[in-house]
């Protein structure tokens, strides 16, 4: 189990509680994280984020992305081992999206390579940064030992573009998305509905039919009429996350992302995803959820089955849909344990 936080008492418990990785978005400036790092025996990832996580993609500059964020990562490694932590427990993490543009994103991880030869496991992750994790494996495969892709895709299908377009769509058709220029809008004048809207769209397919119609079915919310124009209780469910997205995400940034996964493909360039996935020469993990609907498991398959380091796909059983692989913590943290044992 890994724990994002910058917060040294939150580690500190989370450590306490079993965790096995604590996760640092701020890069552990703070000394009382580095002292919890030090004072314990678990994995630690170094974040590059430039800025603070509300503000981060307002305009961020560099002048030049990859030796800015590549001497940030040396500096607080070192300091990390000065304190006592093992150079094996350090894991760095470039920080793709914190922070940072397209161009910024696309310099970094065109400069994999160099980033990997600084000595440090690159960090990789689930989902979208699953996407990442084929991308890297593929353009750099004597760089990359060991991957594990957990509920993606090597190339996103017809029905994934289809719900992604209309995340976006529900972006532009916001008058106060204004082609992407509303940075000095006052505050509460931005994007926000369209920004809601699409986080509605996308949230209801992070999750499977199974938990919606048992979790919710038709009940109305509260003392809400549905027929006299009030809402049922999963109505209300998803205007909560996509008004809570809306408060804490850019727009922006959103329809890159989201863009990034229309056009995500694997096999471009490289003689079709089959032949991409065979050049692909590390070790591999492939994990599915049994009830994702947004990465199916048979995308999980394909991947295995293309990649001849991997084994047979291992199985998350959840009723979470999508999100199961952040639910169901033990059962992910149990196969990535055994998985690493294994190397």
């Amino acid at each position: 189990v890994s724990v994002d936080t910058r917060r040294a008492d939150v580690a500190t418990a989370c450590v306490e509680a079993g965790a096995s990785i604590i996760n640092d978005v701020s890069g552990f400036s703070d000394p009382r994280m580095v002292d919890v790092a030090a004072a314990s025996n678990v994995g630690i990832c170094i974040v590059h984020m430039l800025g603070e996580p509300g503000t981060m993609q307002e305009n961020p500059h560099y002048d030049n992305v990859v030796a800015e964020v590549g001497g940030y990562l040396i500096a607080q490694a070192t300091m990390l081992e000065v304190a006592g932590v093992a150079r094996e427990r350090i894991a760095i993490d470039p920080g793709i999206g914190f922070g940072k543009t397209l161009e910024h994103n696309i310099a970094l991880m065109q400069a994999v390579e160099e980033l990997a030869s600084l000595g440090y496991p690159l960090v990789i992750g689930a989902s979208l940064g699953g996407l990442r994790v084929l991308e890297w494996a593929a353009s750099a495969p004597t760089r990359v030992r060991a991957i594990a892709a957990i509920a993606t895709t090597a190339q996103t299908s017809g029905d994934q573009i289809a719900s992604f377009h209309t995340q976006i769509g529900a972006i532009r058709a916001d008058p106060r998305f204004a082609d992407g220029d509303y940075y000095d809008a006052p505050d509460g004048e931005g994007p926000h509905v369209g920004l809601g809207i699409a986080r509605q769209i996308a949230h209801a397919s992070y999750r499977s039919a199974r938990e919606l119609d048992e979790r919710f079915g038709r009940i109305p919310q509260g003392a809400e009429d549905p027929l006299g124009g009030g809402r049922f209780a999963v109505q209300s469910y998803l205007d909560h996350h996509g008004d809570k997205l809306a408060r804490r995400f850019d727009a922006n940034t959103y329809v890159v992302l989201t863009r990034t996964m229309i056009t995500h493909d694997l096999g471009r360039d490289r003689g079709g995803v089959e032949a991409a996935l065979a050049s692909i020469t590390a070790r591999a993990l492939v994990v599915a959820v049994d009830s994702d609907r947004l990465f199916p498991p048979a995308q999980s398959e394909r991947i295995a089955a293309g990649i001849r380091a991997a084994g047979a796909v291992r199985t998350v059983h959840s009723d979470f849909g999508h999100d199961g692989f952040l639910i169901e913590s033990d059962q992910v943290g149990a196969i990535v344990a055994e998985f690493l044992a294994e190397g």
